[in-house]
């Protein structure tokens, strides 16, 4: 079918004298664009048998879900279940119109669905924020804690060394008195030895002892 605009009548008269043209069917282009003819040119549009090239695939075969052309049925599909193009494709539509109104339904399930995962979503990055926020006060709380305990210790720790240097200089200044007694009576008892006389040594023998 020609779907040319056809508005001049030379040229429609023309169409249907040329060799090539002749067997043509024309109509006018309103009618063709209202719908008129659309059984007629999805007709003429169907396609070729690869197999057999002048055969249309008029056909359709549900066990082998092909479409075919009269001679396929005949010689590889006279057992199947066939049925006409247009009969199958009406068939397909009520199946394709319930799937269309199965997925339909589900459309605002999910989109909630998704308003709940962006809502989620949300709620997590401000969770996120929140519990890096609460770490981050309970990290400085803690690092003033250690500090506080910090200073703590190291004041006890002076506080001992002081103590314990008091007691070591003490120590050390009765060492250094016993020294010094010792050295002296040390240097008394060469002195007394070098040059003293046997009444001064038996005088000298109580104090000796006693020190």
């Amino acid at each position: 079918m020609c779907s040319g605009l056809f508005s001049v009548i030379i040229i429609f008269s023309a169409h249907h004298r040329t060799k090539i043209t002749r067997s043509h069917k024309t109509a006018p282009f309103k009618d063709i664009r209202e719908g008129k003819f659309d059984s007629e040119i999805r007709h003429y549009q169907r396609i070729k048998c690869p197999r057999h090239k002048e055969e249309k695939l008029t056909i359709y075969c549900g066990k082998c879900d092909v479409l075919v052309c009269r001679e396929c049925k005949i010689k590889d599909h006279e057992k199947h279940n066939v049925s006409e193009v247009e009969k199958a494709g009406e068939s397909q539509k009520v199946k394709i119109r319930n799937l269309a109104l199965s997925v339909k339904q589900r459309i605002p399930g999910l989109e909630q669905y998704i308003q709940f995962v962006d809502s989620y979503q949300e709620y997590i990055v401000e969770m996120t924020g929140k519990v890096k926020d609460q770490m981050e006060a309970q990290a400085h709380a803690m690092h003033e804690e250690i500090e506080r305990h910090k200073a703590r210790m190291v004041q006890e720790v002076e506080n001992q060394s002081v103590k314990e240097l008091k007691n070591v200089a003490a120590r050390r200044e009765n060492l250094e008195n016993v020294l010094y007694m010792f050295k002296s009576s040390t240097e008394y008892m060469n002195e007394l030895l070098d040059h003293g006389k046997a009444e001064e040594i038996l005088a000298a023998k109580s104090l000796i002892t006693d020190r």
